[in-house]
C-alpha cells in the first residue's frame, strides 16, 4: 500500500466532523504557506461577504454568519450590491473597475452606513439583503447629507 492509499484509508474511518477539521487545517496551512498569489479564479463575492461579516461583528458585537456560513440569498444580494457599486464607480469616471476597487469601495460604503446620522439603516437594514435593496436610498442619503454636499447646496443657494 502506498502513502496515498494509507492516508485515504485513515481518512475514510474518520468521523465527518474530524474530516471537516482536517480539510480546514489543510486549507489553513496552504493559505499560511502561500508565498505567491493564488492562481485560481478570484472570489470577490465571498471576499465581500467576509468584509461585511468583519464590519458587522465589529459594529454590532455579534457574528452575522456563525462559522462563515452564508446563505445563497446572502451571496445573491452581495453580488448585486457589488454590481451597483461598480455602476457608481463607472459613473464617477473610473475606467477599469477591479475586484480590489469594488471591495475597497464596499468597505467605505459599509463604514459610511455605520456612521450615518440616520441610524435606521444600520439598526434595521444592515444585512446583504437590506443594503442591496436600499442601496439607492442609502447612497443618495449619504451623498446629499455629506458636508461637501451641504456646503455646495449652500453656495448654490447664494
Amino acid at each position: 500500500m502506498n502513502d496515498m492509499e494509507g492516508i485515504m484509508d485513515t481518512v475514510s474511518r474518520m468521523r465527518k466532523t474530524d474530516k471537516i477539521k482536517l480539510v480546514n487545517l489543510i486549507l489553513a496551512s496552504i493559505k499560511d504557506n502561500a508565498s505567491e498569489p493564488p492562481s485560481g479564479p478570484a472570489m470577490p463575492v465571498f471576499e465581500a461577504l467576509t468584509v461585511f461579516e468583519e464590519t458587522y461583528r465589529q459594529r454590532k458585537g455579534v457574528s452575522y454568519a456563525p462559522n462563515g456560513k452564508f446563505s445563497a440569498a446572502d451571496f445573491k444580494n452581495m453580488k448585486e450590491l457589488l454590481l451597483k457599486i461598480s455602476d457608481r464607480l463607472s459613473e464617477g469616471g473610473t475606467e477599469l473597475v477591479t475586484d480590489a476597487l469594488r471591495i475597497g469601495s464596499l468597505k467605505m460604503f459599509l463604514q459610511a452606513v455605520c456612521t450615518m446620522k440616520n441610524q435606521w439603516y444600520f439598526e434595521n437594514r444592515f444585512n446583504p439583503y437590506g443594503l442591496n435593496h436600499d442601496f439607492e436610498s442609502i447612497y443618495s442619503n449619504l451623498k446629499n447629507n455629506s458636508d461637501h454636499a451641504r456646503r455646495k447646496a449652500a453656495f448654490d443657494y447664494l
